[in-house]
C-alpha cells in the first residue's frame, strides 16, 4: 500500500479548470507515480531515482526494482534556476536541440553566469543527496544504481554530469516519446527528443499498461 497525499489548494485549482472546460474528472493521479508508467529500462530493476525538475514543482521518487517506495516534493526548479541568473522563466538557457548544447554550455561556464548557475546546481545536488540519504536509511534498500532526470529541467546543460559528479552515481536524461516515429516536421520531431512531457505522457498512458 502507498500513500499520497496532496496540497488541497492545488488540487482544488486542477479540478476548477476541469469544471469550468465542463469535463468531470474520472480519476485523481499523482504526477511523480505518472513518470513511471514512461517505458525506461533504468527503473526496470534496482533502486532508481527519479527527479522531475519543473517550472515551480519539482519531485524525487524512489523506485526499487519497478516498484514506487518514496517520493517527495523537492525545492529545485526553473525558477530559481531562471532567478539566480537574473533572468526571467522563460529567458533561462535551456537546450532545445543537440546543435545548441556547446552554446548553452558555454554559456554557463563563463563569468557571473558561470559562478551563478554552480550556486543553484549545487544546491540541487545537495537537496537531492539528502532526500537519497534520508530514504536509503529507512530501510536495508539495494545501492542506488542510477538517477533518472526528466521534466524541462533536465534540458539545463551541465546539470546531469554535474549531479553525476558530485553524487557519484550514473545519471540518465529520460525521453519518454523516444520510441514515436520521426515526422519529418522538424520542430515536432525535437520535441520528440526532449525530456519535457514524462508527466504527461505517464498521464496519458493511465490504464494502458497492461
Amino acid at each position: 500500500m502507498l500513500l499520497v497525499a496532496a496540497r488541497t489548494e492545488e488540487l482544488e485549482k486542477s479540478l476548477a479548470a476541469l469544471q469550468q472546460a465542463r469535463l468531470k474528472p474520472l480519476a485523481i493521479d499523482a504526477s511523480p507515480l505518472a513518470l513511471l508508467r514512461v517505458p525506461t529500462e533504468a527503473t526496470a530493476a534496482g533502486t532508481v531515482a527519479l527527479v522531475d525538475i519543473s517550472n515551480g514543482i519539482s519531485s524525487l521518487t524512489m523506485v526499487v526494482n519497478g516498484m514506487p517506495r518514496f517520493t517527495r516534493v523537492i525545492p529545485v526548479s526553473l525558477k530559481q534556476y531562471a532567478g539566480r541568473l537574473g533572468l526571467a522563466l522563460q529567458e533561462a538557457p535551456l537546450a532545445a536541440a543537440p546543435e545548441e548544447a556547446d552554446d548553452i554550455a558555454a554559456t554557463l561556464s563563463g563569468g557571473d553566469t558561470a559562478d551563478a548557475f554552480a550556486s543553484w546546481a549545487l544546491g540541487a545536488a545537495e537537496e537531492i543527496r539528502s532526500t537519497l540519504n534520508y530514504f536509503m536509511k529507512l530501510d536495508n534498500w539495494p545501492e542506488l544504481a542510477t538517477l533518472v532526470l526528466s521534466g524541462s529541467g533536465a534540458r539545463i546543460q551541465l546539470l546531469p554530469q554535474l549531479l553525476q559528479n558530485e553524487l557519484g552515481v550514473a545519471v540518465e536524461v529520460l525521453q519518454p516519446l523516444a520510441s514515436l516515429a520521426e515526422t519529418g516536421r522538424r520542430q515536432l520531431d525535437r520535441l520528440l527528443k526532449q525530456p519535457d512531457f514524462g508527466v504527461s505522457t505517464g498521464l496519458a498512458l493511465r490504464g494502458l499498461e497492461d
